[in-house]
């Protein structure tokens, strides 16, 4: 049982965060990372007895949210120049199920719209999004309580849900985003390397084309991905 959960029982009986972290020294969390952790749980989940932390695999909990190191271009038919285009990844982790945009930079801005054009073309909400330490991101990067963009977490206000970082070295913490980051080079990376583009639109087609058309279903022993997300006219 993790200790969130362990605590959520407890608070029937009057135990604090701090008493619970006394009592357990060896336990994982510090206090001060254990009230971060907990806090946001509690938001996330206030309609939910279950726990966000219990398990990574749980259907609709987190959107795990990443660019590629690489990127993608096309040629400006004005101009004739090269543009390169940056690759946000976005992973349901319960199902493996992988999105795919290519964006003209990683700004605030950027990574805001294809979170927004992620969640529309999943057709719903997660209870939490977890993007990488990513500038657009994260205002001040701390290994417990970071401080996050104010644009991001308006969105997120906005859509019901919450922003979680992923851990700085934790490399478990966003372990199915890299994964698919890798399925990506090898899927659109590799076998789109010699295709020319002219348009951001027609580089998005093509690659989301390529991915699907080489992915492998949900596992059928998962929950359909789009039962367990929340719906995002209900925020």
């Amino acid at each position: 049982m993790s200790q969130i959960k362990q605590l959520l029982l407890l608070k029937k009986e009057g135990v604090s965060n701090r008493k619970y972290v006394e009592e357990h020294p060896d336990d994982h969390y510090s206090l001060t990372q254990f009230r971060f952790h907990y806090s946001q749980n509690t938001e996330a989940k206030k309609e939910s007895p279950s726990t966000v932390l219990a398990d990574m695999r749980t259907g609709g909990e987190k959107l795990f949210l990443d660019f590629t190191g690489d990127t993608m271009g096309y040629i400006d038919l004005e101009t004739g120049e090269m543009v390169q285009c940056q690759a946000f990844v976005a992973t349901l982790p319960a199902s493996d199920y992988g999105f795919l945009l290519f964006v003209p930079s990683q700004r605030t801005e950027d990574f805001v719209y294809a979170i927004t054009q992620c969640l529309k073309h999943l057709g719903g909400v997660s209870r939490m999004l977890v993007p990488d330490n990513l500038k657009a991101a994260v205002v001040k990067t701390d290994r417990y309580e970071p401080s996050l963009n104010r644009v991001l977490e308006d969105m997120a206000n906005h859509y019901g849900t919450v922003v979680v970082p992923a851990r700085p070295v934790r490399p478990r913490d966003k372990s199915n985003v890299e994964g698919n980051v890798r399925l990506v080079y090898m899927r659109v990376f590799a076998e789109l390397r010699n295709e020319t583009f002219y348009s951001i639109d027609e580089l998005n087609w093509t690659g989301n084309s390529s991915q699907r058309t080489q992915e492998t279903m949900p596992k059928a022993s998962t929950p359909s991905w789009r039962s367990t997300l929340q719906d995002p006219s209900s925020g």
